[in-house]
């Protein structure tokens, strides 16, 4: 989706920023051609994990894209909300520190 799309680089600025903290990126494309995901991927230079959804969404019960789902150490929903949030990104600091 257009926001989906949009938000790419600012995913990509926060993986860059969170790796060396051990935080995983992985983004779930509701698009189930794995050529126009992996297409996407290579033009928008994505540098985290892109996979075709199976059913995860209805796991975190996402309502709308984009939705982020943060996921601490243990395997907990920490946080899930909209990118733009500014929540967001305090949620990824929030976990990379345990």
């Amino acid at each position: 989706c257009g926001p989906c799309v949009s938000n790419i680089p600012e995913f990509i600025s926060l993986c860059s920023k969170y790796k060396s903290k051990g935080v995983e990126f992985i983004a779930l494309s509701q698009d189930k051609s794995s050529e126009k995901v992996e297409k996407l991927v290579s033009e928008k230079g994505m540098n985290y994990h892109v996979a075709i959804d199976n059913g995860s969404a209805d796991w975190f019960k996402v309502k709308c894209y984009p939705t982020v789902v943060v996921v601490d150490r243990s395997g907990k929903i920490a946080w899930i909300g909209q990118p733009w949030d500014e929540a967001f990104e305090k949620a990824i600091a929030a976990v990379s520190k345990n």
